[in-house]
């Protein structure tokens, strides 16, 4: 799939990308990775979130919006029709969050055996039953998956995976924070959902000490359980923030808290809660310590940038408090060498400048 000459890429997401999460973040990047990588990239993302299993017609005509892959040319307006009709001019269609809707099946039958289909899940996965029963795999389409828990995960589900990293730009690397903020400040990023297991973030912290939310507001019976269990402690959700404001939260604390948990605070289990560590990568990048879950994506990640001591069972709040305050005291020469060899490890395996020529490496290796 290399090439010294540029191909032709559609960047596809079967998500809106009108709101910037993590997946529609990661979706963006893919297009600017391949686009770092020399090659003519387009994007598209439906308007709103087409119904599961919509009628045909319906699903034709669903309003789509397409735009250069550079992020910053204004969107134009087509159809999803209009789209597949012109999918044959592309050499490699990406598709993001390919299990959301059951257009990825309009993908299969539209691109012929001389272009290369690369599916990728982003979490949001309805369509994931259906599509392992009906779904019959070619030589030309591959499942490259954002971690190898994530790789690990379809495989066993009948959807042979690869993996490829990626989740910060190596140029938006900060050096390490210069100092322990005073009081104590944590950070939490994300959608407010209850997998994200805020709760043990806040149930650990102390009187004193402060914890600064950045994210989406999510699930109202969420954030409000969260409000009650904050009731007397300093938490402040600060909403949806642009990518410099987020940084500039995230490098105001002395680490960022990431509490994903599979099993919730009602007791709920859940299949998965996170397919990758993107907020862990992003704490790292921006000079700041992350603490985590055990969840196994978490593990991955942190095992990767050598911070495995960094990392508590998740839903036990008395073992996240043992680390923050191990935080807390962390000599400051010891804080920046820990971070700087983390941020090393983010240059070298999950960066955005590689990740286009990963993908397309790992394509051909599992092609052979």
């Amino acid at each position: 799939m290399t090439s010294a000459h540029p191909r032709d890429v559609l960047v596809l997401s079967l998500c809106p990308l009108s709101t910037m999460g993590g997946g529609e973040t990661f979706t963006m990047n893919v297009s600017l990775s391949a686009r770092a990588a020399g090659d003519h990239v387009h994007v598209a993302a439906p308007v709103a979130l087409p119904p599961m299993q919509a009628s045909f017609a319906e699903r034709m005509a669903w309003p789509m919006l397409a735009l250069h892959g550079d992020g910053r040319s204004a969107p134009v307006p087509t159809t999803w029709c209009r789209l597949l009709e012109e999918m044959g001019r592309y050499d490699v269609i990406a598709v993001e969050q390919f299990l959301a809707s059951d257009m990825v099946f309009d993908v299969v039958a539209a691109a012929d055996g001389t272009q290369r289909v690369i599916f990728t899940s982003l979490g949001y996965e309805p369509l994931l039953d259906l599509f392992t029963v009906f779904y019959q795999p070619a030589p030309n389409h591959r499942v490259l998956s954002i971690s190898q828990f994530a790789a690990d995960r379809l495989s066993r589900r009948g959807l042979p995976s690869e993996h490829a990293y990626a989740g910060v730009w190596a140029s938006e690397i900060q050096p390490p924070v210069a100092g322990a903020s005073r009081p104590a400040r944590f950070s939490l990023v994300g959608r407010v959902l209850p997998h994200k297991g805020y709760e043990v973030a806040i149930d650990a912290l102390t009187a004193d000490e402060q914890i600064v939310h950045v994210g989406q507001p999510g699930l109202p019976e969420y954030r409000a359980f969260l409000n009650r269990r904050a009731a007397g402690k300093q938490v402040a959700f600060e909403g949806i923030l642009d990518e410099s404001g987020r940084r500039a939260a995230v490098r105001s604390t002395r680490a960022l808290i990431a509490c994903s948990r599979d099993v919730l605070h009602d007791g709920v289990r859940i299949e998965q809660a996170e397919l990758f560590g993107l907020v862990v990568l992003e704490a790292v990048a921006s000079g700041v310590l992350p603490v985590t879950s055990d969840i196994p994506p978490f593990v991955e990640v942190m095992d990767g940038m050598s911070l495995s001591e960094w990392v508590y069972p998740q839903g036990r709040s008395d073992a996240l408090r043992v680390l923050l305050d191990r935080v807390k005291v962390m000599p400051q020469a010891e804080y920046v060498a820990t971070v700087r060899r983390a941020q090393q490890a983010v240059r070298e395996r999950f960066t955005w400048e590689g990740y286009w020529r990963r993908a397309c490496e790992e394509c051909e290796r599992t092609a052979a």
